[in-house]
């Protein structure tokens, strides 16, 4: 393979392999992955407290995004508050109740990083980073 064809592998690989390491981890909690989804985007940008958001940001169907919400309510993980400025937006918070399958999802996400940067320096890690931001500078702009 190119260098172009094995760079789109890698990261479809790393995402196959995140997404099967995350369902497996939302699998031992009784949750859906798609709940998983939600609580951790939630935790990790709490600044994007919005189903719209989370929808947006992390390219996932509105109806994938509303039916995980519906889940997470009802199980008492997460609560929904109209805004103060304008009712028609409903901001999206996560409750203590969520603690524990946060807790396991963090570990989950440390252990993919492990996995995934066993034997890359710490140099390594901060060029990549640097090429990283010049990409996604570049896809903005599109």
């Amino acid at each position: 393979m190119d260098q172009f064809s094995d760079a789109l592998v890698a990261v479809q690989k790393s995402g196959r392999v995140f997404n099967r390491l995350m369902t497996e981890t939302a699998r031992t909690l009784g949750m859906t992955k798609p709940e998983m989804d939600i609580l951790l985007f939630l935790h990790n940008n709490p600044q994007y407290d919005k189903a719209a958001d989370i929808s947006e940001l992390r390219f996932l169907a509105k109806s994938y995004v509303s039916k995980a919400v519906d889940l997470l309510q009802k199980r008492g993980m997460l609560e929904v508050h109209t805004d103060e400025n304008d009712r028609r937006i409903m901001r999206l918070r996560v409750t203590e109740a969520a603690a524990p399958a946060l807790e396991k999802a963090k570990e989950t996400q440390v252990q993919f990083l492990k996995l995934l940067f066993e034997g890359v320096t710490c140099e390594e890690i901060k060029v990549m980073q640097a090429i990283h931001g010049k990409m996604m500078k570049n896809l903005e702009k599109q």
